[in-house]
Formats: C-alpha cells, sequence, structure tokens
C-alpha cells in the first residue's frame, strides 16, 4: 500500500444493507490507497463491491438503508467519515469528479449539453453564466468532441454514445478534482470508442495531475491503463499490486481464474475461453472463510474453514491466499503471464 501522502486512504471500509432483521454484507474491511497522480484499477465480477465502495466513500447510499463503518476515509486532509451532508456535496463535483456508468441515464434529457456542464461550475466555483458557458466550451473542446460550440446547445439523445460519455468526462472534470472516479466508462461502447475514452482518461490524468479509480471488471483495459490494480470479490479485496507485478505473479485464485478467462489466458490454442465455475455467495450468509472456496481451482482443505489474511508478498503485492505459490506456479506457463515477464 502507499503511504506517502495519497489523495485518498480508505481503511477496513465495510457496507451493510437491510431496514429490519437480517442484514446483507455488501463490503468487508476494504483497505486501499490512491496516490497522488495515479490511476487505481478496482476489478472484478458484477456486484463484488467495486461500486458500492465509491458510493459509500462519497456518501451517495441511501442512509436509511445502508451502514456504513470505517477506521478511516480520508481525502487529503479531509475526514470524510466526519464530513456534514453539506460539506460533501461540496466535495463531490468539485474534489471529487464521477463517471456515471450509464449516460444516457446519468444526463438529463430536458436540459442542453452546455447547460449541464455549466451547472457543475455554477453550483461550485460561483461562475457567471457567461463564463460557465465559456468554460463549458473549452471542456467540450478538451475531451475532443468534434464541432463544440455546436455540440453545446445539443440535448444528450442528439449524441451518440462515446459522445455521451466524453461529455460526462467533461462534466465530471469541471472543477478541476483532485480524484476521479472511473465506474465502467466505457460499458456498451464499441471497441473503437472505448480504446478512445481509455486514452482520454489517461491523457487527462497526466494534463491535470489528477489521481484516477478506474471500476471495471475488463483486465484488457487494467493491463494498458492503469498503474495499480485491486482484485474485488464478494466485497473483500483478495489481491493488490502494480499491474505489472500481478501479470507476472498472479497469486489469488479469484485473479487466476479473471486471467484464465482471456484469450491466451490458458494456452496458445485456446478455442474456447475459460469460465469461472459456480456463483457468487450470498450476502445474506457470507463465508467466515475464503468466499472464493467452491468455486476455486487451487482450493485447500482449510480454505473452506478459515478465512486467509492479507499477506505481503511484496513491498507493494499483497494477497489473501493460502495457496498463492501454486496459483503462480500454475499460470506462469500461459501465454498472458509470459507477455509480461
Amino acid at each position: 500500500m502507499i503511504t506517502a501522502s495519497p489523495t485518498l486512504s480508505v481503511r477496513d471500509l465495510s457496507v451493510s444493507f437491510g431496514a429490519t432483521g437480517a442484514r446483507l454484507q455488501a463490503l468487508d474491511r476494504v483497505s486501499f490507497d490512491v496516490a497522488r497522480g495515479e490511476i487505481l484499477a478496482l476489478v472484478g465480477e458484477s456486484g463484488c463491491g467495486k461500486s458500492v465502495t465509491m458510493m459509500a466513500i462519497l456518501g451517495l447510499l441511501p442512509e436509511r438503508v445502508a451502514r456504513i463503518e470505517a477506521q478511516r476515509i480520508q481525502l487529503g486532509e479531509l475526514d470524510l467519515r466526519k464530513a456534514t451532508p453539506k460539506a460533501l456535496r461540496t466535495v463531490r463535483g468539485r474534489r471529487i469528479g464521477m463517471i456515471f456508468q450509464d449516460p444516457m441515464t446519468s444526463l438529463t434529457p430536458v436540459h442542453t449539453v452546455g447547460f449541464q456542464i455549466a451547472e457543475v461550475m455554477r453550483a461550485h466555483q460561483g461562475l457567471s453564466r457567461r463564463a460557465a458557458q465559456a468554460r463549458a466550451l473549452e471542456l467540450l473542446d478538451l475531451v475532443r468532441i468534434p464541432d463544440p460550440r455546436r455540440r453545446l446547445d445539443a440535448y444528450p439523445h442528439e449524441l451518440s454514445g462515446g459522445m455521451r460519455q466524453r461529455v460526462m468526462i467533461a462534466i465530471a472534470l469541471a472543477c478541476a478534482p483532485e480524484l476521479l472516479i472511473a465506474d465502467e466508462p466505457t460499458t456498451a461502447l464499441d471497441v473503437t470508442v472505448q480504446a478512445q475514452i481509455m486514452e482520454l482518461i489517461a491523457d487527462l490524468r497526466r494534463e491535470m495531475g489528477m489521481s484516477v479509480v478506474l471500476i471495471t471488471h475488463d483486465l484488457g483495459v487494467v493491463a494498458t491503463t492503469a498503474d495499480r490494480v485491486a482484485v474485488m470479490y464478494a466485497g473483500r479485496i483478495v489481491e493488490e499490486a502494480p499491474v505489472a507485478d500481478l501479470f507476472r505473479n498472479p497469486s489469488h485464485g479469484y485473479t487466476a481464474g479473471l486471467i484464465r478467462s482471456l484469450p491466451g489466458g490458458e494456452t496458445e490454442r485456446q478455442t474456447r475461453l475459460a469460465e469461472i465455475p459456480g456463483n457468487v455467495p450470498r450476502f445474506a450468509a457470507p463465508p467466515n472463510a475464503c468466499a472464493f472456496t467452491e468455486r476455486c481451482a487451487f482450493a485447500l482443505p482449510g480454505c473452506a474453514t478459515t478465512r486467509p489474511p492479507d499477506e505481503q508478498i511484496s513491498q507493494a503485492h499483497r494477497c489473501a491466499c493460502f495457496n498463492r505459490e501454486a496459483v503462480a506456479a500454475a499460470l506462469r506457463d500461459t501465454p498472458f503471464v509470459r507477455a509480461w515477464v
């Protein structure tokens, strides 16, 4: 983990849901840091807790049913655990920008693109209508939308999926945040547009010096974009490392399953993509053991009865797995891993 003045530092974040009776445990003691200027990828299949983690940090979960506990949620000098709702509204949009998953449902259909971008700056920076509109035009140009002056007066339904995603990025960047959260920013986009969006985020990170949390289930995106990756499963971070370290030395059974499901993740002549068998455990009864045991090809007898602790494999690589040497050895000769060695 990063120790030198991170932009965001989270320790032992737990989230459960339920108004009465039994509660569903969505997150279980999640800890990570995001260094200044780095891209951290949160990786895992749908339902593992990636988006809930960020929504909890931003205070966007419904208070009536969500219980949030944490030892630390620190944004720079600000303790977000103790922040009032008014203070959190100031943080959201100004210090933390977020790109939500579906721009068609996140953008307001009855307002123009220019109005929606300008609204953020008028709310957080007190800009006049004219100044905010001028800055909105600059932002559309920054995110590389063709003919930005004409698009300023367009409505979301008049834009393509890729353009709507760029508008969401422009809104997230409007106040030059120190942290950008990108929640699956390439969902439902074709491959070419996906590559353009990820290249844009990486370029803006370098130009603006901001930190980025990239939520994704696509290891290909992680390989080309992120600096560090945290693998989540059933509400826990099971492995975390710099991208190159993780792909050279994958050490958790779930990480191995994700890599094996990629082209070249098993053999040179892989004709069928491998799949991870079984289902995610029920959140109503989280196991007091390794949650991945029943789906894991490397499970040991003790995995079903004891929860593996987080252990440091190297200075920057940690993993919660009893059989990590066998995992690493099994994947060492696969084309995907060899490409990183």
